[in-house]
């Protein structure tokens, strides 16, 4: 499968200077940007105040090799993808590498084709994560999805009112947490500039999107607020 990577940056951390050149210029061809750097203090200074996607770092660099610079990476961020460059696998680099999860490794010297494979994988889980974030799933196979803010079922956009979106985009923000009737009249006073919606004009719109979405989707928490139901 086919993703656009232009979006992602990569820090690339190499010790050798002419085959990070030609490990750079494969990276531009796919990334949008790619910081890189043969000294592990610079990379760490690339990773503090650069957003980065993908951090790519040579187990033999000055100053920090690429276990210490990864290691002073995870204390700050679990989650960032790392891939080490290494010039031979034994017990202590594995179990170096285990406290240093998740990451991949590649040995030295780099194949293109290895390094392709690795990244593809990267952006695959990438993707899979945004694609996560960017929908709210409802019951019974309904869909928000968040970005183009629309309410999807069976492949098919559901119309919605400028009003019915406003509110759905409010309830989806986060998973299950109840808003009350004050905190969502104030989201359409800010983003609407409609400083005469109700609590009747509130109820009335709460019954009318009720009638696109599964049965029981949105809540009513007596004296609380609404939220709207979950799947996942």
């Amino acid at each position: 499968m086919k993703f656009d990577t232009s979006k992602y940056t990569v820090l690339y951390a190499q010790e050798n200077k002419c085959t990070s050149n030609i490990c750079k210029e494969y990276l531009e061809e796919k990334f949008e940007k790619v910081y890189i750097t043969d000294d592990g203090r610079e990379a760490l200074e690339f990773y503090k105040n650069k957003k980065v996607d993908i951090i790519i770092l040579d187990d033999n660099i000055s100053h920090f090799n690429g276990f210490e610079i990864a290691s002073k990476v995870r204390q700050q961020d679990i989650n960032i993808k790392i891939i080490l460059l290494i010039s031979f696998l034994d017990e202590k680099i594995l179990f170096e590498a285990v406290e240093l999860c998740p990451l991949e490794y590649i040995h030295k010297p780099i194949e293109k084709i290895k390094l392709a494979e690795v990244l593809h994988k990267i952006i695959c889980e990438l993707e899979k994560k945004h694609q996560t974030n960017n929908y709210f799933y409802l019951p019974e196979d309904y869909i928000w999805e968040k970005t183009k803010k629309i309410l999807i079922y069976d492949s098919n956009a559901i119309t919605l009112t400028k009003n019915e979106t406003l509110l759905m985009e409010f309830l989806c923000s986060e998973k299950e947490r109840v808003f009350s009737s004050q905190e969502i009249m104030e989201f359409f006073w800010e983003n609407d500039g409609n400083n005469d919606l109700t609590f009747d004009a509130l109820r009335g719109l709460i019954k009318r999107i009720r009638k696109k979405l599964p049965p029981n989707s949105i809540i009513n928490i007596v004296n609380r607020g609404y939220y709207l139901k979950s799947e996942r």
